[in-house]
């Protein structure tokens, strides 16, 4: 009776070691596929996510950035405010059409913003963040984050 619990046991030792060796193996070649394709511009936290969850939420920053420096000699606010907006839209425009249009394709739900030129895509795998990080118009690929409020304190009277 010992021999068969012993045996049993040894089996699923065995078994489960042979296992996390391979969910190791997994995670490691996800990492190598994608840091073969974009070393320097995907930031550590996303791969970390997508070799965990499979997928992950992060943020395209594009290279393309507006020259906003002949709004100092625009003297009124309001043409200084269009000229700012309409530069950053055009410059986000321009740069980001390629990328848009080709999420777009994928079918993945993504969000440009156009007054930082990012995009943030959500739910994504390896296989997007591959194709996304080795587009030349793209800076870098950083997580998403949230970051907490600090607690409301009341005022003083005066």
């Amino acid at each position: 009776m010992r021999k068969w619990f012993f045996t049993i046991f040894v089996f699923l030792f065995l078994f489960g070691f042979y296992g996390v060796q391979i969910q190791t193996s997994e995670a490691s070649k996800i990492n190598q596929a994608i840091t073969k394709a974009s070393t320097q511009k995907v930031e550590q936290q996303v791969l970390d996510e997508i070799s965990s969850k499979g997928n992950t939420t992060f943020w395209v920053v594009l290279h393309a950035k507006a020259d906003l420096s002949p709004a100092f000699n625009i003297k009124k606010d309001r043409d200084r405010g269009d000229f700012v907006y309409k530069t950053l839209q055009a410059v986000a425009d321009q740069s980001q059409a390629g990328i848009r249009a080709y999420l777009s394709s994928t079918g993945v739900k993504y969000f440009p913003f156009w007054i930082s030129n990012t995009i943030q895509v959500r739910d994504a795998g390896t296989a997007l963040l591959n194709q996304i990080a080795s587009r030349p118009e793209v800076e870098k690929i950083v997580a998403d984050r949230s970051y907490p409020l600090p607690p409301v304190m009341p005022g003083i009277e005066e």
